[in-house]
């Protein structure tokens, strides 16, 4: 699995010079930042919302890649230092796998912008092999920072936090400005969770793959709404994480924790009802029942919005 043309002296200076360029384009996007805030608030002075509107989501997508430049920074100083554990060892370190795959999934991303991401990325794949870098870059093993995937994304920002950057520039600049209609995103984001290791879909994992893998993954924010939306928020559990239960039929857990209802990483607990409760709620009247679950299912979107 060693590459030849890897010289570890090369990766060491590639990364040296890969944070000194993140911290200076982070320190110049954050001026920049200030400046187009300063041209927001004039066109909102001058009632040209849909030209602040533009400008709000150019400072979106800024600073969202301000904030992946602080992570990449983040695993550029652990890998700089960890540079002689790198070249003694043969085999990629666990330890090590998260930092490693998301320099190398980021590089492509960034290198307009960090030209010495593409030299990092290009030394460790000559180490830990091409195939390795063509899995990091797919994501196949699951081991890139799901926030800096987020970061990175090229899609449009919603609607409703653009609402929410004019906002908060009029507040800065102290105009008056009132949206007539802010929408706004009732579903979870990724930031708003402390996800464990243990909750989540299981990916697919190779077991002659030699690389670290991370053997799950947790279902994204529409996909939350849509199971909770479908049906009761029992049936949403069992379709969200079906590897937490005995079979799909089935409402117990697989733990072997005496607590019938643990609490999970994303701040409530499921909703565990037995075939006998079930079947009660059933023989009730229509109406009241019905009630109750629009009740229960509000709560719920509320917790996790």
């Amino acid at each position: 699995m060693f590459g030849s043309s890897f010289k570890v002296h090369r990766l060491s200076s590639s990364l040296k010079d890969a944070i000194k360029q993140l911290q200076e384009l982070k320190k110049y996007k954050s001026e920049a930042a200030e400046n187009v805030k300063k041209e927001i608030s004039e066109h909102l002075n001058s009632k040209k919302i849909a030209r602040a509107q533009i400008r709000a989501e150019h400072i979106i997508r800024e600073d969202n890649l301000v904030e992946a430049m602080e992570m990449i920074e983040m695993y550029c100083d652990v890998l700089y230092k960890k540079t002689g554990l790198i070249q003694s060892k043969t085999d990629l370190d666990p330890a090590l796998s998260e930092a490693v795959s998301t320099v190398i999934w980021a590089s492509p991303h960034m290198e307009t912008e960090v030209s010495e991401l593409k030299t990092v990325a290009s030394q460790l794949c000559l180490k830990y092999s091409k195939e390795y870098g063509s899995l990091c870059r797919s994501n196949k093993l699951g081991t890139v920072n799901e926030k800096v995937i987020q970061k990175l994304s090229t899609q449009a920002p919603p609607k409703y936090l653009v609402e929410k950057y004019l906002v908060d520039i009029a507040k800065q600049f102290h105009i008056e400005y009132n949206p007539a209609d802010i929408m706004v995103d009732t579903s979870p984001r990724l930031e708003d969770f402390a996800f464990g290791s243990s909750v989540g879909s299981p990916k697919q994992d190779n077991p002659n793959c030699p690389y670290p893998q991370n053997k799950v993954s947790f279902p994204d924010a529409e996909e939350i709404i849509r199971a909770l939306d479908s049906g009761s928020p029992r049936d949403a559990g069992i379709g969200l994480f079906p590897h937490l239960y005995e079979s799909p039929g089935s409402s117990s857990l697989k733990s072997d924790n005496l607590d019938p209802s643990p609490t999970l990483d994303f701040g409530f607990k499921p909703d565990l009802w037995t075939d006998n409760q079930e079947a009660e709620i059933k023989n009730k009247q229509g109406g009241e029942d019905i009630d109750q679950l629009a009740n229960r299912l509000k709560e719920l979107k509320e917790t996790l919005s």
